[in-house]
Parts: C-alpha cells; structure tokens; sequence
C-alpha cells in the first residue's frame, strides 16, 4: 500500500523516516486561509485532515485505491494567540521577541486517512509540548531572522536548526520532541506501521 506524505516539510519528512516509514510526497494544495479556530488543538487537527483530504481526492481521480495519505499542521500557541508562520521577517523578530524567555505551546495535528476495497478510514490527533525560550537579545534574534528562513517555521523557529546550528533560543522542550518537528509520532507510529 503507497504512504502519501501531504507535506513537503523536510522536518516531517525527517521524522517519519527516522522511525522507518517508506512514503512519497505528494504535497497539498489546500489553501491554509480558508480555516479559522480560536483552539489550536482544534486548528491543527482541522487543516491536518484538509490537507490530507486533498492528496487523497487527487491521487483518487487517478484510480489509485489503496492508500494511506498523512496530512499534518503546526502552530505555536502563547497567551491566546495562535502562532503561525510568520508573513515576513520583520513578523518573524516580533514573534520571537514576544517568546523571549518566556514558555508557550507548539501544537501539532495529524491525520492518517486511509483507503482500501472502497472503504475509507480517518484518524485525526494532535500533540502539544511545552517550549522554553530563553532570554534573548535583540541583535542576536535580528542575526537569526536574517539568516534562517523563518517564514516557513510555525511561531518563526525551528527544534532542530536551533539545537545544530548552536542558536540555543531553546531551554526546554516538554513531550515528544518530534512533535515540535512538526508530527507527533509517539501517537501514530503504531498505526503507520501497521
């Protein structure tokens, strides 16, 4: 059976070969801006499941029917304000300033919809995590946002960037560190290599 990943995220991507998953990508073309929620457990959830929706109707007008289609959807989340990607760089140093030294969430929905002998099947969950910034300088958070492509990273950063390139904004990551990459594997790995 063909696993579909709905995502070109290079960081989702990662994630699901690290545990052994074989998959293609096929990437989405869901228009993020059409859904709108106050929740981000809901949010992400809902635009995972769109996202994946999609792939699948594509791939289904082709005849394919066996299939397993993965969508999923991040955001950061601090003080009931739902952290997107940022629109510019200049976004992007307020974000990031605003979680200097301070705690938020990360949020990240996935779901594995599932099609075989006619029948589909939907699952749908997110993960959160506990993310600890720590105090940063302007200037250093300036350097960041013109070198790194922020626009791409829910809540303008990266797990793996900041730990490899030795930025260090990052303190403390509570629960399962891949959902920070932008899939919570510990809640489907069983079902993915089933």
């Amino acid at each position: 059976m063909r696993i579909i990943l709905a995502s070109t995220s290079i960081y989702r991507s990662k994630a699901l070969k690290k545990i052994g998953v074989c998959f293609e990508v096929v990437p989405s073309s869901f228009n993020e801006k059409k859904i709108r929620c106050k929740r981000p457990s809901s949010l992400t959830k809902r635009l995972s499941f769109e996202k994946a929706r999609d792939v699948c109707e594509k791939l289904k007008k082709v005849g394919e029917k066996k299939l397993v289609v993965i969508g999923g959807d991040s955001v950061g989340y601090y003080k009931g304000k739902i952290l997107e990607k940022p629109k510019n760089k200049e976004e992007a140093f307020k974000m990031l300033m605003m979680l200097s030294g301070k705690k938020h969430y990360f949020y990240s929905g996935v779901t594995i919809l599932k099609i075989e002998n006619e029948k589909e099947s939907v699952f749908s969950t997110y993960d959160k995590n506990g993310v600890y910034f720590r105090k940063l300088s302007e200037d250093e958070v300036r350097v960041f946002v013109k070198k790194e492509p922020v626009e791409i990273w829910a809540g303008s950063y990266n797990l793996e960037v900041d730990e490899k390139k030795g930025y260090g904004f990052i303190r403390k990551v509570t629960g399962d560190r891949y959902n920070v990459w932008g899939i919570p594997i510990g809640k489907i790995r069983n079902m993915i290599l089933a």
